[in-house]
């Protein structure tokens, strides 16, 4: 009612496009910048204008502005093609916020199904009290296929940045649907509760082992402190425990300060992943600057 129609599918025949315009309608993007786009490859918020567009809300009196800058604003994320056609991608109200890191379940899911033995998958909010919301993952395996949490969290990290990586990974013959046959990303955690709780890692299941060394004492302290837990084992990965970039950078700005020893985000995320890791790091990186005195 806002825009009437912007868009429509291609019959089949037609060139490859995927959104066709209808004469008389400009067709834009609101990056992530708050700028309006219209260049090719442009992502982000679809906006419009033209004829067909509204002036504005008669009612209730006192509602936000839908328009920037002349532009409507859809609430539909999308990509300009170079053809002029436009690709949806999925709502604005379906971003998923990570510790105020906004990740698109499109995006993810695009990543999950690159993998050849994943069939179907769709990712979703959970709540979470300190990082608002973590990532959680319904997949759907092709029949007699088998994926390992671990196995699949390397293969996704190649592709996604850290925090787009999900925490929790549910495997079922069926993704849950609403009745109108969508799937409905914003209830999927109240849905699976269930399951989500027996997924959740615990100390018996993931085995935690206790630290160790003092080193190790120390480093599962700084973990602590930082992910906001206490059933940490110095085996467990960073990521597995709720671990995002923004933890990761309060993590190792802790380790230098309180240790004096440099670890990067990079070493973080693929290599010294553990405590027992980090602590062993830490303590290599400690000796080789005091050339090995111990000092």
């Amino acid at each position: 009612s806002e825009a009437h129609q912007i868009a429509s599918t291609p019959l089949p025949g037609d060139p490859g496009a995927a959104g066709l315009v209808p004469t008389g309608s400009q067709v834009a993007v609101l990056d992530r910048h708050g700028q309006v786009a219209v260049a090719a490859d442009a992502s982000g918020e679809i906006v419009i204008r033209g004829a067909n567009i509204m002036h504005g809300y008669v009612w209730p009196p006192g509602l936000e502005s839908p328009f920037v800058a002349g532009w409507l604003r859809t609430g539909d994320l999308g990509r300009l093609l170079p053809d002029g056609s436009f690709l949806i991608t999925g709502r604005v109200k379906e971003m998923i916020n990570v510790g105020g890191e906004k990740v698109s379940p499109f995006e993810v899911e695009a990543a999950m199904l690159s993998h050849p033995v994943v069939a179907e998958a769709a990712v979703f909010g959970i709540p979470d009290p300190v990082r608002d919301e973590q990532l959680g993952a319904v997949l759907v395996l092709r029949p007699g296929a088998t994926l390992g949490d671990e196995e699949f969290r390397a293969y996704l990290g190649q592709r996604l940045a850290p925090v787009k990586v999900p925490r929790l990974f549910l495997r079922r013959a069926d993704i849950p649907v609403a009745d109108s046959g969508k799937i409905q990303r914003g209830s999927l955690a109240a849905v699976l509760a269930e399951e989500l709780s027996a997924a959740e890692p615990t100390a018996e299941s993931d085995g935690r082992a206790a630290p160790r060394t003092p080193a190790e004492a120390m480093v599962k302290g700084l973990w602590s402190l930082v992910l906001k837990r206490e059933d940490i084992g110095v085996d467990n990965d960073f990521m597995t425990l709720g671990g995002d970039s923004m933890a990761a950078m309060a993590l190792l700005s802790l380790v230098e300060d309180s240790l004096g020893v440099a670890i990067t985000p990079a070493e973080l995320f693929t290599d010294i992943t553990t405590i027992e890791a980090m602590a062993t790091a830490i303590a290599e990186r400690k000796s080789s600057s005091t050339g090995g005195t111990g000092r």
